[in-house]
């Protein structure tokens, strides 16, 4: 046989053995399709669930303080100077409840409503249903940079004007900025402290790990700016610059550099001239020695 054939034959015959030899069930059997579970994981479910009862419900380290509108109606009218009202009745117990009521004092859903512990004597409609200063706010706060700046204008751009260039300039985070002398939480710390407006302030406080009370000075912060906000938009600008000379302005926290100046202490001298180019003393017309 030649050698050709021989190979062939050889190869023949390894193939019928191998199509004889019996194959493992697993090579031959066909995979089962997975299926797929519709049942969530429960390491997974149980933080969501958690998160979901913890937000429903209000945490035992916050209180809601929740004056009547009424209330904050006659806080604000008592504020207000009379004289600084042109429009009287278009500050109204709405708009007055509206000023007054911090985002964090209104409630956002009914079962949030039920869960409260100690307050359903208050009821829903004793409070909360205008919304919130935040848009007051955000209009006061731009009123008063308005009227800051005038004031700080007609004070300061003759006899200190190169502090005033400073105030107007400087970035946010410097003393002598407008940003930092008009910060919401300053403006709580100082005028709304002198105003008493957590007597009429709707808003929710928060405890700390340590047990003290946060967030009060940034309510009456935002009380602030929400009160000029509102007078601005129902009483005018006349009204509005007013309330800032009276009742913001004495109250305001200045640096010791702007206190001074606007006390009417006078700019700082030019520095005196170097040795060798003193100035010489100017002679009388009388006393000029004829050349």
């Amino acid at each position: 046989m030649p050698p050709a054939a021989a190979r062939t034959a050889s190869a023949l015959r390894l193939l019928s053995h191998a199509a004889r030899r019996p194959q493992p069930a697993a090579a031959t059997a066909r995979a089962a399709p997975r299926a797929f579970s519709t049942t969530v994981p429960s390491l997974l479910a149980s933080p969501a669930s958690s998160s979901s009862s913890s937000s429903a419900y209000p945490s035992s380290n916050t209180h809601l303080y929740a004056p009547s509108p009424a209330s904050q109606h006659s806080f604000l009218l008592a504020l207000l100077p009379a004289d600084t009202l042109p429009n009287k009745a278009v500050l109204s117990t709405e708009v007055a409840e509206k000023a007054l009521t911090h985002k964090s004092g209104v409630d956002k859903s009914s079962l949030y409503r039920r869960a409260r512990v100690g307050e359903d004597h208050l009821g829903q409609d004793e409070g909360g249903r205008k919304g919130h200063n935040e848009k007051l706010a955000f209009v006061g706060r731009r009123v008063l940079r308005m009227h800051m700046t005038q004031h700080l204008f007609s004070r300061l751009s003759s006899s200190h004007p190169s502090l005033l260039s400073t105030v107007l300039t400087s970035a946010a985070r410097s003393p002598l900025s407008l940003d930092s002398i008009l910060d919401t939480k300053q403006l709580g710390a100082t005028v709304g402290k002198a105003w008493r407006l957590e007597d009429a302030l709707r808003w929710r406080e928060q405890r700390g790990p340590d047990g003290e009370m946060t967030g009060l000075w940034k309510c009456r912060g935002t009380g602030v700016e929400g009160v000029l906000g509102a007078v601005y938009t129902t009483q005018g600008v006349a009204a509005s610059s007013a309330l800032f000379e009276q009742l913001v302005l004495p109250h305001l926290d200045f640096p010791r550099t702007l206190s001074q100046a606007l006390s009417g202490a006078p700019a700082p001298s030019a520095p005196s001239p170097a040795l060798g180019e003193a100035a010489q003393p100017r002679l009388t017309p009388d006393e000029q020695i004829p050349a």
